[in-house]
């Protein structure tokens, strides 16, 4: 309701952007959908394997394939899990940060971790430094990665100086 008026301008949105610049976004959660039905499961790039039963259902009385409950699940679990694993495998890379103790929190996409002034730049490049490595699994990529820092509070974070914006 806040966005659009109805379901019905939501749904001419929607098929606007699949046509034109989300061609290959449909194509790939096509492609998902079929081999999630197709197999019960999807398996990322890290080898984890999330199980699926009801992604396509049948549709007696008009006769075709639908959706099923387990569909958008099926189509947000590849990015989702990949994510996951990143983030957990990035936390396990900081083992020498908590060794210190100054334990990161993950909160979303985000860690904070609050320590000393002192240590802040040490504790800050780490992460930078953890969260940017390239990942293998994904070909090499790199994410660019966003930091700010605070003596005060999170009300008073600032970005961080040794950080290259991620957009000009």
């Amino acid at each position: 309701p806040e966005v659009f008026r109805s379901e019905a301008e939501a749904e001419r949105y929607r098929k606007m952007y699949f046509d034109t610049i989300g061609t290959k976004v449909k194509i790939w959660q096509e492609k998902v959908v079929m081999e999630a039905h197709r197999r019960h499961c999807l398996r990322n790039l890290f080898n984890h394997v999330m199980w699926f039963w009801d992604v396509l259902s049948w549709d007696g009385k008009k006769q075709t394939w639908r959706l099923g409950d387990e569909a958008k699940a099926a189509m947000a679990c590849l990015p989702q899990s990949t994510v996951g694993v990143k983030i957990c495998r990035d936390i396990v890379g900081l083992a020498d940060v908590i060794e210190e103790g100054y334990l990161p929190l993950q909160i979303h996409d985000a860690f904070v971790a609050c320590c000393p002034a002192v240590e802040a730049d040490h504790v800050a490049d780490r992460m930078i430094e953890q969260m940017s490595a390239p990942v293998p699994e994904l070909g090499g990529l790199a994410f660019g990665v966003d930091c700010k820092i605070s003596d005060r509070s999170w009300a008073h974070m600032e970005p961080y100086r040794k950080v290259k914006p991620l957009l000009p």
